[in-house]
């Protein structure tokens, strides 16, 4: 990274895993097709810092809480309490974060 200060930049915005379920081999996948971007760029001459992000997906962690309390719309969350409703969406993003 010190050798390459000068050189341009190359910024490739990763988005994080989804925190909702199980990871799986399309993770992987995934990770390999954006690191031979930035493996390419790399050994063009830029500049490649990387870091991966960290997010709990908001909208699918929401569509899977409503799924799994069976609701069909978003009366129902109002009617079950957005405390506990937001309390079950940050259960479910750390069940599964040893896998």
């Amino acid at each position: 990274m010190a050798t390459r200060k000068k050189a341009p930049k190359f910024t490739f915005y990763e988005g994080p895993p989804t925190a909702n379920n199980k990871p799986g081999v399309h993770h992987i996948l995934a990770r390999i097709y954006k690191d031979l971007f930035c493996r390419y760029k790399t050994q063009r001459g830029y500049l490649v810092k990387r870091k991966a992000g960290w997010d709990t997906h908001g909208l699918p962690v929401e569509l899977a809480i409503e799924k799994e309390l069976g609701f069909t719309n978003k009366f129902e969350i109002e009617k079950y309490g957005v405390d506990k409703f937001n309390q079950k969406a940050r259960e479910s993003v750390f069940r599964y974060i040893e896998d």
